[in-house]
């Protein structure tokens, strides 16, 4: 797979090929291993991801297209710092994630959020809609509790969902419900890009 040149829509100016690019994927490349049984030859590993080339700027939309299994969901872990690559660099504003010490790449993950494919697998089923959604603005920001609901029922309203359904669990919420819990979360804390897991296939 290699996206050295992406077909890219959603440019917001048409020097949108002047401006640096928000994200990079250089060269990535992610194999499992495949263990072998007793006496049995080695298994050569899974290229989930081969030599991929990717860069997305300011103001752009970048849409992978594949079959199931061909890796779309590995490469955006890769490209969020999720996964460690075999091979390839992330670049993120001209920093390499790999180099990042644990406080910067925390201030990283502020930018850069995903809106998973899964939503129920995605969602802690301890913890109410309001403490998810929550969550990144609590974390990534100094505002009072008062402030954080405000901003929680914004979101849901937002995402189509009642701000007054806060209290509830995920298990409460239909399959589409909880994927709008999701993309409510990755709007959270007001991020610069997000990777979307095929996030609209699981909406009712």
């Amino acid at each position: 797979m290699n996206l050295s040149k992406p077909d890219i829509t959603g440019r917001v100016s048409p020097d949108s090929n002047a401006q640096k690019p928000i994200l990079e994927g250089i060269g990535l490349s992610k194999h499992f291993a495949v263990e072998s049984g007793f006496l049995q030859p080695k298994k050569p590993p899974v290229q989930a991801v081969n030599e991929v080339n990717l860069s997305v700027r300011k103001g752009e939309t970048l849409a992978l297209v594949g079959e199931s299994g061909s890796g779309k969901s590995t490469l955006g872990r890769l490209l969020l710092n999720l996964l460690q690559p075999t091979a390839g660099d992330v670049i993120y504003e001209g920093r390499n994630l790999a180099n990042l010490t644990p406080e910067k790449l925390r201030q990283v993950r502020r930018d850069l959020q995903i809106i998973f494919q899964d939503p129920f697998a995605s969602l802690n089923p301890r913890m109410t809609v309001e403490s998810i959604v929550g969550e990144p603005i609590w974390l990534h920001s100094q505002a009072s509790r008062s402030d954080r609901q405000a901003k929680v029922s914004e979101l849901l309203r937002t995402v189509g969902l009642a701000p007054e359904h806060g209290g509830r669990h995920p298990h409460e919420f239909s399959g589409g419900q909880r994927q709008r819990i999701g993309i409510a979360r990755a709007l959270a804390s007001e991020p610069r890009l997000i990777l979307g897991d095929e996030p609209v296939s699981a909406l009712d």
